[in-house]
């Protein structure tokens, strides 16, 4: 009974879904961006998705997540713009978004914004709506399909460039549409991961399962796996604990790290 019992709560119910929904999209999304080295996006999509929320604070409008996409979309487009046309590698573009909404966040905050700090920086299962479920859901299920039916262009794009602009295809689309989809996924996640850990759920686990895995199919495979495991146990242990929920999966999926490069030195590959 005891193991049950978290499932007879509503918040759980949802957070378990939206958790177990985060752990497929993320390591899907994350193992193009790993590849690509644009892993820093995560941490500034969710910066820019900071500063939407404290707008809506400052409107009176405490939880608006249409609002927080209004403002993180674009912001997530004027990315991609600073790669191009200022010629800024995707490492500089990033560090300078990031540190141009953080400090908006704060002007915001200065001039009334209230939030909730701890759960908007490290999450919380407590204020997840079924909204949030489906709205993840849908991210998931149509983000999934655009990956999935592109699959072989997305993988020649992230793995040589050069061969890709041969084929006639253009790269800024489908390093825009990389952009776009995490800042899509990372704004739905936010509730239950927060701010400063939903980064982590793209990156982590595909850095993890690349010590041990030899193919692409095999990382993809493995990421999803560490991802699952780390947001199950997350929850389940956030129940039992009072521990934020967000704070707890990442601490596994750092374990996870640590793990899989142990293992890998060890030669226990798959």
């Amino acid at each position: 009974m005891p193991m049950i019992e978290p499932l007879l709560h509503p918040f759980m119910q949802r957070a378990i879904i939206a958790g177990i929904l985060i752990a497929i999209i993320c390591p899907l999304l994350g193992v193009f961006l790993v590849i690509k080295r644009l892993t820093m996006i995560g941490d500034t999509v969710a910066h820019i998705a900071l500063t939407g929320l404290a707008f809506a604070s400052l409107l009176g409008l405490l939880k608006n997540i249409y609002l927080t996409y209004l403002i993180t979309l674009p912001g997530t487009i004027l990315i991609f713009k600073l790669t191009k046309s200022v010629r800024l590698s995707g490492e500089q573009s990033l560090a300078i978004i990031l540190s141009a909404f953080a400090a908006l966040t704060s002007i915001i905050v200065s001039l009334g914004g209230k939030l909730n700090f701890e759960a908007v920086l490290f999450g919380s299962i407590l204020f997840l709506s079924w909204d949030d479920v489906y709205l993840l859901a849908i991210m998931t299920v149509g983000i999934s399909l655009i990956l999935m039916i592109r699959l072989k262009s997305f993988l020649l794009f992230v793995f040589d460039e050069e061969s890709f602009r041969l084929t006639g295809q253009k790269n800024e689309i489908y390093e825009l549409t990389l952009s776009i989809c995490s800042s899509l996924i990372i704004v739905a996640s936010l509730t239950l991961m927060g701010v400063l850990l939903v980064a982590a759920m793209i990156s982590i686990p595909v850095l993890s399962s690349m010590q041990i895995a030899r193919s692409f199919s095999k990382t993809l495979l493995t990421s999803i796996i560490i991802s699952e495991l780390a947001v199950l146990i997350g929850i389940f242990g956030s129940y039992y604990t009072g521990l934020a929920p967000g704070g707890l999966i990442v601490i596994l999926l750092i374990l996870a790290f640590t793990s899989s490069i142990i293992l890998g030195k060890a030669g226990l590959k798959i």
